[in-house]
């Protein structure tokens, strides 16, 4: 029975990681079409650092980028860089999404193994199905924001964290992954040494942690991969000037970001019910965020919480009280973190993404929590009728989610592709490279709708950054441009309405086609390309 068993979780495991990677790969390199304007500038920042050494700043190597001026973090771009190498130089879809959906898919491996440290086998598949299937992480997987690496790096830092108390060479990999989580999103620089700190201290207390070489290496490569952060703080509060080491800047930003950070209570206690209120709607980001219904967890997944949040949080004080050690205190460390995230910046879904593996975590601690009624229930049938009603159980949660599956693809695929296609300007790519083509051969410049901003225009037209650093002209709005060029043409971010001439080109949207009515028009989905007929 042992090895039936162990037959069964192996290819449970196996079905459950293809079902995830399916999810996660089809069709990723057009839905969702276009690019998200972050995921832009996080393409184009690569595609400059590839040719010519040097970011949207003119910087060689920052650790920090100042992308939109108030910053980007760095990890995803470093990311794709020998990705462009494979692909000779050029950026696509499937370049900049990799990244993610390789991060993704991973930490459904990690996550797994981190449910079977924790608690049972059976538990970690469970685990593994729901994070397989869950609307946000699907979502998540298939488009390349740089924050949305974070979630699955404080897994694996996890992860290896737990397993560096039984063999401590593995907290080098702990330290590794935390250390690159910082590089993934700025708002956890907070959260990070505070979730180390409980962790350590709870594993001292108990005697899993100890100090031999490998845990001195490991805080050692922490501390290393911190450093440049940690001087980059110290250069933008104004404490150090500004420096390189080798090829790498550690630069003064224009618009350091310290301010979004509540200030408070009263911004504390506001954030706290902004979270609470997001978590009960889970419909409160940008439309592309979540599919309603479904939300972040499908509505079972929701009915869950109520009841895994309280059980864990209930098991985690009578270990604590009684002085036992428990693994369930390292998943209530993440749900610290995060709530440390809600309670002092205002959220959106990526802005507390790290909160939703530990919220999934806790939906199996529901299901397996209502699995142990029904084994307290067990002595009042036969083990015949016992295993029906246990395997009727399975299936029907099983259905229940694969049922909320399949609505949430459907949609995914249809209503929601259309949605997503027009938030990340789906055909502008093809609009912009068309209109720079024609303007080329007509000596003529092009002026561009200003709902496309420029990273968009930057990487579509593959304008290089010394180019577009020498050219440059800012708007009044620094650090927005008005007016930049790249092969020769000049684009200039914004359509003057009120004198449109024969002399230009256009790219506009959909909404802009009145204006163009004796035009020759060339339509890329929403976006159109406007040439002046009298020069055809």
């Amino acid at each position: 029975m042992r090895r039936l068993a162990f037959y069964v979780q192996k290819y449970l495991f196996l079905l459950i990681l293809i079902l995830g990677i399916f999810l996660r790969i089809i069709y990723l390199g057009s839905v969702p079409g276009g690019y998200h304007r972050d995921e832009a500038y996080a393409a184009w920042n690569a595609f400059a650092l590839f040719h010519e050494g040097i970011d949207s700043s003119g910087h060689s190597y920052p650790v920090y980028f100042e992308a939109w001026a108030h910053g980007q973090s760095a990890l995803y771009t470093y990311l794709m860089l020998p990705l462009i190498g494979l692909a000779g130089g050029q950026v696509t879809s499937l370049v900049v999404r990799i990244p993610q959906v390789v991060v993704s898919i991973a930490t459904l491996i990690a996550v797994y193994f981190l449910l079977r440290k924790i608690f049972t086998q059976s538990v970690a598949i469970w685990g593994m199905f729901l994070l397989a299937i869950n609307p946000w992480h699907v979502m998540m997987s298939r488009w390349g924001l740089d924050a949305n690496l974070a979630p699955g790096l404080l897994i694996f830092g996890l992860l290896f964290f737990l397993k560096g108390m039984e063999k401590s060479p593995f907290y080098l990999l702990s330290a590794l992954f935390y250390g690159l989580s910082l590089y993934s999103y700025a708002v956890i620089w907070l959260v990070v040494p505070v979730m180390l700190l409980l962790q350590f201290l709870f594993g001292i207390r108990h005697k899993k942690i100890w100090v031999d070489k490998w845990s001195v290496l490991a805080l050692f490569l922490l501390f290393f991969l911190a450093l440049p952060l940690l001087l980059f703080l110290l250069v933008n509060m104004g404490v150090i000037p500004e420096f390189k080491i080798g090829c790498f800047s550690i630069y003064r930003m224009s618009d350091f970001r310290s301010g979004e950070l509540a200030g408070s209570l009263r911004e504390i206690w506001e954030n706290i019910r902004y979270t609470a209120y997001f978590l009960k709607h889970q419909n409160i980001g940008q439309p592309y965020d979540v599919i309603m219904p479904y939300g972040l967890f499908y509505i079972s997944g929701r009915f869950l919480l109520l009841i895994g949040i309280p059980v864990l949080l209930i098991r985690t004080v009578r270990a604590m009280t009684a002085r036992r050690f428990t693994y369930e205190w390292f998943v209530v460390v993440q749900l610290i973190g995060a709530g440390m995230i809600g309670s002092l910046v205002s959220v959106s879904v990526h802005k507390i993404n790290i909160l939703y593996i530990p919220l999934i975590i806790c939906q199996v601690i529901g299901l397996d929590s209502l699995s142990g009624i029904g084994v307290f229930l067990q002595k009042y049938y036969s083990e015949k009728a016992w295993r029906i009603c246990r395997w009727g159980a399975v299936l029907l949660v099983i259905g229940v989610y694969l049922g909320q599956l399949v609505g949430f693809q459907v949609t995914y695929y249809t209503d929601y592709k259309e949605l997503v296609s027009a938030y990340f300007q789906e055909g502008s790519e093809e609009a912009v490279r068309f209109a720079m083509a024609e303007a080329a051969e007509r000596d003529m410049d092009v002026e561009v709708n200003e709902g496309l901003k420029y990273p968009n225009v930057l990487l579509a037209a593959e304008i290089k950054p010394k180019e577009y650093l020498d050219t440059l002209i800012y708007s009044e709005y620094k650090p927005a441009p008005s007016e930049f060029s790249g092969h020769g043409v000049t684009f200039y971010m914004g359509i003057d309405y009120e004198n449109i001439s024969n002399d230009r080109i256009y790219v506009l949207y959909f909404t802009d086609l009145e204006y163009f009515q004796d035009y020759k028009l060339t339509a890329y989905h929403d976006w159109y390309v406007a040439v002046p007929i009298k020069l055809n």
